[in-house]
This record gives C-alpha cells, structure tokens and sequence, in this order.
C-alpha cells in the first residue's frame, strides 16, 4: 500500500541592494558592513538577481503535514539532496579561473 510523504521542497532565490553608508573616522569594517546589512534591512531598493538555485529537500516526513521538520516522524534527507549537497560543483579538471575584468578609473 502507498504511504503518503510531506516533503518541503527549497530554491534559494538571490536578491541585492546596493546601499551608501557613512562611516566614521575610526570605524573598523565590520561594524561598518553590519551597518551596511541593516540600511538595506530597511531600504526598499532590493531587486532580484537573474540567479536561482537548484531546488533541494530541507525537511520530510511520513504522513500529511504542513511542517515536516517539526514532526514527530520526521525523515532523515539524504545529503546529497539537501542544501549541502546541492552546493556541490563538478568543476572540470581542464577549469582555469577567469581573471577579474580591469575595471578602469572611477570604478
């Protein structure tokens, strides 16, 4: 007899704001770029970039259910088809990096 599965299916979708701070003299950089993450918090200028991810399992579980990783019958995922194991890439042996356009003056 068929069982039914509740399986929560993800794909990461890639959005980006560009935001001007303002940082003091003495500032160190990371207290900078916090700065930075909560202007853009709260700025409406996010746009969604052309990249989305592959789709993989971020929770399963036996039965009918609106929140398979909270059940009490939850499933174990297999790796390779979770987050983790989607990231990884089958990068040739022949791959050589690309470098990094010269951007010019005033970039």
């Amino acid at each position: 007899m068929p069982r039914t599965l509740s399986v929560q299916c993800c794909f990461a979708t890639y959005m980006s704001n560009v935001v001007q701070i303002e940082v003091p003299d003495g500032e160190d950089i990371e207290t900078a770029l916090n700065s930075a993450i909560e202007t853009a918090n709260f700025d409406d200028g996010w746009k969604r970039l052309d990249y989305e991810g592959p789709i993989f399992i971020t929770a399963a579980c036996n039965g009918h259910s609106t929140d398979p990783g909270a059940s009490a019958d939850r499933i174990e995922v297999p790796h390779l088809l979770t987050e983790r194991g989607q990231m990884q890439l089958d990068i040739p042996s022949d791959a050589k990096p690309v470098p990094a356009p010269d951007a010019g003056p005033g970039a």
